[in-house]
């Protein structure tokens, strides 16, 4: 579900909508965190955040689904959230937080950012993971 440029760019801008979506969670995933609705959404505040202080970019946004689909899914400390850790191709992977809201109705991008691999591998180590790396 790529997300149109021009509709990441009047979020951040604030010619849109105060959110947008962005990605939708796997159903076999919803559990976990109670979620009773698959799609992700993302707010104008955290999108320029994930700009300006995580140096992130519209083509890192544009990994999110795939960070969710193919990354490892890991137990949150607060059970209303889980976690991504996502290795592409030769970059530093991503680490991306999802929290569930409003008795399950709401799924937020609460963070997106690069970690180093080291890092990342000492997350997975760490935490329980409910699923693997596709």
């Amino acid at each position: 579900m790529p997300i149109p440029r021009r509709v990441f760019r009047d979020l951040v801008c604030g010619r849109g909508p105060d959110k947008i979506r962005v990605a939708r969670l796997p159903e076999n995933l919803c559990g976990y965190i109670a979620a009773r609705t698959r799609d992700i959404h993302i707010q104008r505040n955290y999108a320029i955040k994930m700009l300006l202080k995580h140096r992130l970019t519209y083509e890192d946004l544009a990994t999110l689904q795939s960070a969710i689909d193919e990354g490892f899914c890991l137990r949150s400390k607060d059970h209303a959230m889980l976690e991504f850790v996502y290795y592409n191709a030769s970059q530093k992977p991503y680490i991306v937080v999802l929290k569930c809201a409003a008795f399950g109705q709401e799924l937020w991008v609460v963070t997106m950012h690069r970690s180093n691999r080291q890092q990342a591998r000492s997350k997975t180590k760490r935490q329980y993971v409910y699923r693997d790396h596709a």
